[in-house]
């Protein structure tokens, strides 16, 4: 029986997952999520000024947009598509979550 499961974990590497996200201002985790197991690919952290008006809130903008940019480059590192695979295989979906408007503003940046 043990064999068996683990045969079928070694089997879903190859097969799509679903990825989970958490996030808030700052910090994010990205999870793989299978029929077997849940692991954490990657933990991004970075540090984002608070927006007081004037210059600060460009400064806050460019952290942000450089906090969405390591989450891009973390989803791209862990599930780009392989040879002979699409990335549509290995990743099912991206399910987001998080407090406020992070999620909406996470995806807004993703579309531009």
């Amino acid at each position: 029986m043990h064999v068996r499961k683990l045969n079928q974990m070694i089997k879903e590497q190859d097969t799509g997952s679903v990825v989970a996200m958490t996030m808030e201002e700052g910090l994010a985790h990205i999870f793989v999520i299978s029929q077997a197991k849940t692991l954490l690919k990657a933990k991004i952290e970075k540090s984002i000024s608070k927006s007081r008006g004037g210059m600060s809130a460009q400064k806050s903008a460019l952290s942000k947009n450089k906090f969405y940019d390591h989450i891009i480059n973390a989803l791209i590192k862990n599930f780009a598509a392989g040879e002979g695979q699409t990335a549509n295989s290995r990743i099912g979906c991206i399910v987001i979550g998080s407090p406020g408007f992070t999620r909406e503003n996470f995806f807004n940046y993703l579309r531009d």
